[in-house]
């Protein structure tokens, strides 16, 4: 799979659409993929005759016809947008199917068979690294400015952009790059958001520069700059509903090539890049600390946001919740997961069966612990003004000091 996502990624750099993409995997890997959806519109095959594009109408027609008289195979793909193996006639393939979305109509569907060798995981990676290109590739209509080479006078705006503050006018850079590219209104529109990325472990110069490059040819309307063992993006133009697309592309890469990834809020005015900076930064600090992989974004680490800097400025110490510190330390004594269990209760609004589900246990276990913790602290988690302060303090025990 390594082979193939190294692939698919040189594509993407020699901006290949989405067909260019599947011939390739044609040609190098012997992988029959159809695109297209329950609509009845042509589909795109490579191979576009023979025994790919019979299964593929075939496929198409037992899907949709399952779908209506309740087949379960039909619902799982359509319905639950969960891929299937739908077929296994001993022809020496593998044959997977999945969906580029569970929402929105139609779906678009991405039929592919491989040679038997590659193993079933590697064709179901492979299909889920298909599902992604094209939604990304459907997000991306509106034609978008080619990459530039950066260039002396771009590597210092670049450096300005990410690491400056305040008026960027004022920068030796930021004034060259007006006079030369007409202004800035007319080079780097507004929305803009900072990525910060890392490899684990944190990327040399060289491995930096060839992520940057690459990202490049994915987001050209960004500039980058590979600093401290991270990879800093600062982008542009995302007005008019497109940043959605941008994070799309930003969940691609760093899946593609194992990175983490801090995303800022949007932000309009480039006087405030250094803050944003900084709260991306923080973001990427707060993933790395619970291991998490991908793009974490601040929109959804609010609490976390505030709690951090909050720490920073006053020191943990202060900030700790007795009734928390005393839950961890009683795990720690006794193996239990009573703190996890805590926190999953109170994330989940208080709500049983999603708390379960998330730690993989039944609402019996789940309503157990709680009574568990009530005992051992003394508190009502019914009281909306203790939830508050008991998920408080639960951030601030698990932010670094």
């Amino acid at each position: 799979m390594a082979d193939l996502d190294a692939l698919i990624l040189s594509c993407l750099a020699a901006g290949m659409d989405i067909r260019g993409i599947i011939s390739e995997l044609h040609d190098r890997a012997g992988a029959w993929i159809s695109l297209f959806d329950p609509g009845g519109r042509a589909p795109v095959s490579v191979p576009d005759s023979g025994p790919n594009r019979e299964d593929t109408d075939k496929l198409r027609k037992e899907l949709i016809e399952g779908f209506l008289t309740g087949d379960k195979r039909a619902a799982t793909l359509l319905r639950d947008g969960e891929s299937i193996i739908y077929d296994a006639d001993g022809s020496g393939r593998i044959h997977v199917c999945g969906v580029t979305s569970q929402h929105g109509e139609p779906q678009n569907i991405v039929s592919l068979s491989l040679p038997a060798e590659f193993g079933t995981d590697a064709a179901l990676a492979l299909l889920r690294r298909l599902c992604q290109l094209c939604e990304f590739f459907s997000r991306s209509a509106s034609s978008e400015a080619p990459a530039r080479e950066a260039n002396y006078l771009e590597a210092g705006l670049a450096r300005e952009l990410i690491f400056g503050g305040g008026d960027i006018s004022r920068s030796i850079f930021g004034n060259l790059y007006e006079l030369r590219f007409d202004g800035l209104s007319g080079g780097l529109e507004p929305d803009y958001i900072f990525a910060v990325m890392r490899p684990e472990p944190p990327g040399d110069e060289g491995r930096l520069a060839a992520l940057s490059r690459a990202l490049a040819k994915l987001l050209p309307q960004s500039y980058r700059l590979g600093d401290g063992g991270s990879l800093y993006a600062f982008i542009y133009g995302l007005s008019e509903g497109r940043t959605g697309g941008c994070l799309d592309k930003l969940r691609y890469f760093c899946e593609l090539n194992a990175l983490t990834c801090g995303v800022s809020h949007v932000f309009r005015s480039l006087n405030e890049r250094g803050g944003y900076r900084k709260q991306a930064e923080q973001v990427l600090k707060i993933a790395l600390g619970r291991g998490r992989k991908g793009v974490s974004a601040a929109s959804g680490l609010y609490l976390e946001l505030i709690v951090s800097g909050a720490v920073q400025r006053m020191g943990k110490k202060v900030l700790q919740l007795t009734e928390i510190e005393f839950l961890a330390a009683y795990d720690e004594s006794n193996h239990t997961e009573y703190l996890a269990t805590l926190d999953a209760y109170l994330r989940y609004g208080n709500w049983l069966s999603p708390a379960a589900s998330s730690m993989f246990i039944d609402r019996s276990t789940l309503k157990y612990r709680l009574q568990k913790i009530s005992d051992l602290l003394g508190v009502d988690f019914e009281d909306t003004e203790v939830s508050k302060r008991l998920s408080m303090g639960i951030a601030v025990h698990r932010t670094g000091v």
